[in-house]
């Protein structure tokens, strides 16, 4: 799950790709009994690449199909996510994720799970919510 801060105000400008745009994430995920959860600084660019890249995958639906996503909170310091998705023929998305807690930390939480391939357009349309709000002109 990502959860998103609205301690910083929208960007009324343009997006363009290098400048930042600072917010406070929140990143959980559960694995059986273990959940884990880290917190820290990322940027709207983030979110913006997990939007294209499963903008991307939407267009391979029906195909074998994979792609790769990390992100890094505060450069890693207050934790990282690796997220590995991949698209079977038959419609599965099976996505294989690994949260750390921080560049000091040896702890991880390892998950996998197979959900059908319709939450590609929830999370494309969950992520659109989440840039409009920090980049209204944002134009995908």
């Amino acid at each position: 799950m990502l959860r998103w801060d609205s301690g910083f105000p929208p960007y009324p400008v343009a997006y363009r790709e290098g400048d930042a745009h600072p917010i406070v994430m929140e990143v959980s995920a559960r694995a059986g009994l273990f959940q884990g959860r880290i917190t820290g600084e990322g940027d709207v660019a983030d979110i913006i690449r997990l939007y294209h890249l499963l903008a991307a995958l939407d267009t391979r639906v029906g195909q074998e199909a994979g792609a790769d996503f990390s992100l890094d909170l505060d450069y890693g310091e207050d934790g990282w996510l690796q997220m590995k998705f991949g698209l079977k023929p038959l419609g599965e998305l099976v996505i294989d994720a690994v949260l750390g807690a921080g560049s000091d930390s040896e702890t991880q939480l390892v998950c996998s799970t197979t959900l059908d391939q319709t939450w590609i357009h929830i999370w494309i349309r969950q992520l659109r919510e989440i840039i409009a709000r920090y980049l209204p002109a944002f134009e995908g």
